[in-house]
């Protein structure tokens, strides 16, 4: 979790004027939702969720800043956020939807059967 001396406003100037790296990662973390920030990479810049769930500290990708404004990924931290406190587990729920079967599986499935 971000220590709170280090955390900031995160203002959409100060994400447009905050250079990505140039190799490894950087994060900017909000100062009025604890765990929300931006990661800054040399491939961009993603919002972030960073939580204690079920007793391990995990990391959930919002989405990407440009498609997504500050605002709207603040909106889907609070979200995920509630969702937590109800004791939902988003990181290991996209986990096992990308271990789902894919058209392409099923589609082999079908012609080995």
């Amino acid at each position: 979790m971000a220590n709170r001396k280090t955390a900031i406003k995160l203002p959409k100037r100060t994400l447009d004027a905050t250079p990505c790296p140039i190799v490894g990662q950087v994060f900017l973390r909000d100062a009025d939702i604890p765990g929300f920030g931006v990661r800054l990479t040399k491939s961009g810049k993603v919002f972030i969720l960073q939580k204690r769930i079920q007793g391990r500290m995990r990391r959930v990708t919002i989405g990407a800043y440009g498609p997504l404004t500050i605002d709207q990924a603040r909106e889907k931290a609070l979200a995920l956020t509630q969702e937590i406190i109800e004791g939902h587990d988003p990181a290991n729920a996209r986990q096992e939807k990308r271990q789902e079967i894919t058209w392409g599986e099923l589609a082999q499935l079908y012609l080995e059967r």
